[in-house]
């Protein structure tokens, strides 16, 4: 593995002998990577033994600028795909369950810990371009995607059931 850096972490520093938080506090890391329209995040994670859950923050302020929270909720499927993506990777992405409690609007997905297997090419790529810091700073700039990182968003995109446009 690379020594790449992110957010105080080495990836190589992974706790792969670790507690199932441990691997998942260390894996959140990776989500906070994901961009969004305003930098801002709408979203906040709840850390529990042997899951991960995500939470929409409550923003009037921000409501004012995305009545139909659409943006918002691109925001937090981005955090969602980063955290799966690398819950993935490092081999230990288990269930996702999304709007596990309807009773609780803010509860948006439960991830949890268990065991992934293999990645394939397109994903290793997909982890590769998610921490540069070039595609996490400049993510809605100017500076285009090459061909083969569009196959490798489609095909991710397609995974979850959505596509790339």
């Amino acid at each position: 593995m690379s020594a790449r850096r992110i957010f105080g972490a080495v990836e190589g520093d992974f706790p792969a002998q670790g507690l199932p938080r441990q691997k998942l506090e260390f894996a959140l890391r990776y989500a906070a990577l994901a961009p969004t329209e305003n930098r801002w995040q709408p979203w906040y994670f709840r850390l529990a033994e042997t899951h991960v859950d995500l939470m929409a923050r409550n923003s009037p302020a921000m409501e004012t600028i995305d009545p139909d929270k659409r943006e918002f909720m691109i925001g937090c499927g981005s955090a969602l795909q980063y955290l799966k993506l690398a819950l993935k990777h490092f081999g230990c992405l288990g269930r996702v369950v999304l709007f596990p409690d309807l009773g609780q609007p803010s509860l948006l997905a439960k991830i949890h810990h268990g065991f992934s297997c293999e990645r394939d090419a397109r994903e290793k790529d997909f982890f590769q371009a998610m921490t540069k810091k070039t595609a996490a700073a400049n993510f809605f700039g100017a500076t285009p995607f090459s061909e083969n990182m569009q196959a490798v968003l489609g095909h991710a995109a397609a995974g979850e059931r959505g596509w790339l446009d």
